[in-house]
């Protein structure tokens, strides 16, 4: 696309296509093509596979329900390895904790491709997991030592290795700390269990130390636990580590790119036909309107959704229409119309700037777009949206009635 804008106006194309999924990338260059859900399924529901293994993801947010539910109960064991509670885990026979993020050192594959190492930032005081030491057999292994391996088996993984820090940059084999040397009130915080200060937790997986002691790295390591610079409080100081204000770390290690840019290869060609896998409601596709997916910054992923001050905030699930097309079919702003005949429910919003056959539908925490038809036809079910119906949308273009 950037190519074909490129060479038509000749300027410099500034075109960022990010993923649904954080590490959609490094899982697709992975798997490589034929390897999605879609293929997954294909093999439980002609009998080739009857066990499997779901690690860290909702089935019902990637295919409609009734799609995975006939997969699902073909299986003679589903276990699923998951950070929270899903409509997967409910249908699972074992379920492993798997932890955080920020629990676990990994690495991940950003939109353009880049490789990046992620670090852990706090211990997790149960019995979860990192999910892949759930699946490896040597309890023993580290991290850095699967991260070598991927390099070495997988085609498109052979820089991921560079990731990993120097050790050589190690004085004397001791760790970088977490904390700052500042770090205080250590004592305390464990005074109600023992007045004696405990040992601080071991991590074997990262040159990082649970600890504020330990010698920081020299000034082009590979590393930056904490900045400090004499005179200057905390994070502060962190301009002294910077090329220029506001610029790149001197001691950064900003990953690896894994795809090579280079202007070969033909331009893609569109499927013919692909607009949607979602089931048709029984009416003429051809009519109705167009379905466009609308997002919001917070609440259309999975887990700002689940947070408390933001689901407080969110609106139910709406539709977006044109004034004519509002009029045509007897929408009214704020009703609540019915998507489709499978029970799917929204709250009209109408919108001046809505081009008229299209539709823009935000699915909230109730919809599945999987499970929505290319084209809508939708009716008015009741008078007024029902729960939290449109909250405190905020849309610069909202048809003013009366």
């Amino acid at each position: 696309i950037a190519r074909a804008l490129h060479d038509k106006s000749g300027k410099t194309i500034d075109l960022c296509l990010p993923m649904a999924q954080s590490n959609s990338m490094g899982l697709t260059l992975l798997a490589r093509l034929g390897q999605d859900l879609e293929a997954a399924m294909a093999r439980i529901n002609a009998g080739k596979a009857n066990k499997a293994i779901v690690l860290e993801n909702d089935l019902y947010r990637h295919a409609a329900g009734d799609t995975v539910d006939a997969a699902v109960d073909k299986l003679d064991h589903l276990l699923v390895i998951d950070l929270l509670p899903t409509a997967t885990t409910a249908k699972a026979d074992t379920v492993l904790p798997s932890t955080a993020f920020s629990e676990q050192e990994s690495t991940l594959v950003n939109y353009e491709g880049r490789a990046q190492l992620s670090f852990q930032v706090h211990r997790n005081h149960s019995d979860a997991l990192p999910a892949w030491r759930w699946l490896v057999d040597d309890p023993a292994m580290k991290v850095d030592a699967l991260v070598e391996r991927c390099a070495s088996e997988v085609e498109s993984f052979d820089e991921l290795d560079e990731l990993l820090p120097d050790l050589n940059q190690l004085i004397a084999g001791m760790k970088v700390p977490r904390q700052s040397h500042r770090y205080s009130g250590r004592t305390a915080m464990k005074a109600n269990v023992n007045v004696h200060e405990p040992k601080q937790a071991e991590d074997t997986d990262s040159v990082l130390a649970f600890s504020m002691e330990g010698i920081s790295p020299l000034k082009d390591a590979t590393i930056l636990g904490a900045s400090w610079s004499p005179g200057w409080n905390s994070n502060q100081s962190i301009s002294k580590f910077q090329d220029e204000v506001n610029g790149k770390l001197k001691q950064d290690h900003c990953g690896e790119l894994l795809l090579e840019r280079n202007k070969e290869g033909d331009y893609l060609s569109p499927l013919a036909g692909a607009e949607s896998d979602g089931e048709s409601d029984g009416k003429n596709d051809a009519e109705g309107l167009e379905l466009n997916l609308a997002f919001q910054i917070f609440g259309s992923e999975e887990l700002s959704a689940r947070a408390d001050a933001i689901g407080q905030r969110m609106t139910d699930a709406y539709i977006s229409l044109s004034p004519a097309d509002a009029r045509a079919l007897g929408i009214r702003h704020g009703q609540r119309v019915r998507l489709n005949r499978n029970g799917a429910f929204a709250a009209a919003c109408i919108r001046e700037q809505m081009r008229e056959g299209t539709a823009a539908v935000y699915c909230g925490d109730s919809l599945n777009p999987h499970e929505l038809p290319a084209r809508l036809q939708p009716e008015p079910a009741s008078s007024v949206a029902e729960g939290r119906g449109l909250g405190a949308l905020i849309v610069s273009d909202l048809m003013e009635e009366g």
